[in-house]
């Protein structure tokens, strides 16, 4: 065992490497060390799935029949125009960096506003886009992020948010710098004509939406865990205003006549997320409970009066779209959808037609576009042909259910390795990040490799502290309670020694941000029942996190891992770090980061890989300096899983 454990360090790589001039090149940018040279002939487990092309919705034009889908052109996601059923995409966007949200002038649709951000940095800025003549030019400066982002119904005005970032902050450090979010107002053909409506600091500005009339802005303002209001801002004069508290039910509540005064939105409820309506020009929030145990987690708002609400519902981590009747206050009876079991996102009706649209993945896809026809109750898929695994393609999973140390119930989603492997199949345990995630039945892109074509099981399992389970489950593993998360895998792993087709002795755990956290601390406390394992940008210290987080989302990172200016908190925090247990890791470790990580800094990485090293376990650590929280760049991705395929055949003995 001694022997494997030293062919997988950096003795490894003349013993497992191939000829250097047969070795696939490092992307240039990347930090690769520990690893062997990898091969660079062409990878048969990649080419069944790398061909793949995800589509995803953005928005509707507001005249034409004519949407925006971002997909990938080059080597990252870019934004693309649609005007029929299976066309051709015209890519409107380019170059080195991903689009990551957009929407059409409200109007005539005579312009695009978008956000991008440099190298995975999230400091995302909004530009404007002309779609004929492709010219671009930036609304908003450099060096802050902007947040949301809205433009008034006759496309006059652009308002968004803009925060503040950590690296334009000298005058504090760590967890005592704070981040001040500005309201600003502009003319979108303009850019020049900047205003700045409100600023403040350690709170947080969301929720922008118009006046109908288009004269005043409507948005909620929140500090710490709960919101405190709905406020209005007059555009004319800029005076402020405080609008009616929401109320708990709507079940008595007078609803109002004009559909166009009204938002519908998800809002939580006592344990789950339920249907709310907004009035935008009163500020009356009402919510309705509907008296289910599921996640209302995305809502489309009709556009005109023959639309229903169309709300996309969480059960058990598939999503369902039903239809909302507001003057019944029920459901429409079940859609009939043919369409595989699957996630479903962003639903958005057209502003003149009855046609809903939407983002659908599945086992099959990554992601396709699909238009249901309200008039004529059908759904028609607008992209696809190169986005479905066809033929025989991976297997549904199953829902598992374990009892953990406490009694209380967990679950995850399993997809069993293929019935060709005969004997006991390794196991690799896949954990979300959030906390407040869930790992659902999606597309598993070049994982199906695992299961189909080398005989790995897969797990992923949904521990406390995710979120589609309700509120109580969600706040399980908050502050003090957090390694009863980590128990609870300690819990998937009894079960899998219970499994008569599962190999106890080889299992890998991986994760990315919060799963990459958890697998370090997995493989902290249970180093002796694992085989290794893969943590991707993933905290290695609660404390130093918290710290040097980007400061706009530290004061929420608080209230899941607690307050670390508090000492007696700041001490169990660091008590239970990896970082400090880092002496019993005695597995190999594969370590992966961006260095333009705003959300969990680089430095988390480097520290760990440091630590894990000074006890002599091997690690294997990719850095990119062109990427921030993931890998979003193609090259870098696939490098990326050819490296994590090797160190995978390693740890668990494949062929």
């Amino acid at each position: 065992m001694l022997n494997r454990l030293a062919a997988l360090g950096l003795c490894g790589l003349l013993l497992h490497g191939p000829a250097q001039s047969q070795a696939l090149a490092v992307p240039a940018g990347m930090r690769a060390e520990g690893l062997p040279a990898l091969s660079a002939r062409p990878e048969p487990l990649l080419q069944q799935y790398q061909d793949l092309t995800p589509h995803s919705f953005v928005a509707w034009h507001p005249a034409r029949l004519e949407m925006l889908v971002l997909a990938p052109h080059g080597d990252v996601r870019q934004l693309h125009r649609l005007s029929q059923p299976m066309g051709r995409m015209e890519p409107l966007t380019e170059g080195a960096d991903p689009v990551t949200s957009a929407s059409y002038e409200p109007q005539r649709g005579s312009f695009i506003v978008f956000t991008r951000d440099q190298g995975g940095d999230e400091a995302y800025q909004l530009f404007r886009l002309d779609p004929d003549s492709r010219y671009i030019e930036a609304l908003s400066e450099r060096g802050r992020k902007v947040g949301d982002y809205r433009m008034s119904p006759d496309g006059r005005w652009l308002a968004y948010t803009s925060l503040s970032l950590d690296a334009s902050n000298t005058e504090a450090e760590g967890g005592a710098r704070h981040a001040n979010v500005e309201l600003r107002l502009l003319n979108p053909l303009d850019s020049q004509s900047q205003r700045l409506l409100l600023k403040v600091e350690k709170e947080r500005l969301s929720g922008l939406h118009f006046s109908p009339d288009g004269k005043s802005l409507l948005f909620t303002h929140s500090e710490g865990a709960s919101a405190s209001g709905s406020w209005r801002v007059d555009l004319g004069n800029g005076r402020l205003s405080r609008l009616i508290a929401a109320a708990d039910d709507a079940s008595e509540q007078e609803r109002p006549e004009a559909f166009d005064q009204q938002l519908w939105s998800s809002a939580p409820g006592a344990e789950f997320q339920q249907l709310q309506v907004f009035n935008l020009v009163s500020g009356e929030k009402r919510r309705f409970e509907l008296g289910q145990p599921y996640d209302v987690e995305a809502v489309a708002s009709p556009r005109h009066p023959e639309q229903p609400v169309a709300t996309l519902i969480n059960q058990g981590g598939i999503s369902r779209l039903r239809l909302f009747d507001p003057q019944r206050s029920s459901f429409l009876p079940t859609l009939k959808l043919d369409l595989p079991a699957g996630i479903m996102s962003n639903p958005q009706w057209h502003a003149q037609r009855s046609l809903l649209a939407f983002t659908h993945s599945s086992a099959r896809s990554p992601g396709e576009v699909i238009v249901y026809n309200h008039a004529e109750r059908n759904f028609v898929a607008w992209t696809g042909r190169r986005s479905r695994i066809s033929g025989h393609g991976p297997a549904e999973p199953s829902l598992i259910r374990w009892s953990s140390f406490d009694g209380r119930e967990i679950s995850g989603f399993y997809y069993p390795a293929s019935h060709h492997f005969p004997g006991k199949r390794p196991v690799i345990i896949s954990l979300h990040g959030g906390p407040a995630a869930q790992s659902r039945p999606g597309f598993l892109g070049r994982m199906n490799a695992y299961p189909a074509q080398l005989g790995v099981a897969l797990i992923y399992p949904n521990v406390r502290g995710s979120s589609g389970y309700g509120r109580t489950f969600q706040d399980l593993d908050n502050g003090r309670k957090r390694e009863d998360a980590v128990k609870d895998v300690g819990a998937l792993l009894d079960w899998i020694a219970l499994q008569p087709e599962l190999d106890a002795s080889r299992v890998l755990v991986q994760g990315g941000s919060y799963g990459g956290y958890m697998a370090l601390a997995v493989a902290t406390l249970y180093s002796e029942r694992i085989a290794g394992s893969i943590a991707r940008v993933g905290m290695s210290n609660l404390v130093s996190f918290l710290e040097h987080t980007e400061s706009y989302r530290r004061d929420n990172r608080r209230l899941e891992y607690g307050d670390e200016r508090i000492p007696e908190m700041r001490q169990f925090q660091q008590s239970i770090s990896p970082l400090t247990r880092a002496d019993r890791i005695r597995k190999p470790l594969m370590v992966v980061h961006g260095m333009n990580d705003p959300r969990v800094p680089y430095n988390e990485a480097v520290q760990m890989v440091q630590a894990v090293r000074r006890n002599g376990t091997p690690v294997w650590f990719l850095a990119a300096e062109d990427e921030g929280h993931g890998f979003k760049k193609s090259v870098n991705a696939t490098f990326l899983f050819r490296a994590t395929l090797e160190f995978t055949r390693q740890v668990l003995s494949l062929p």
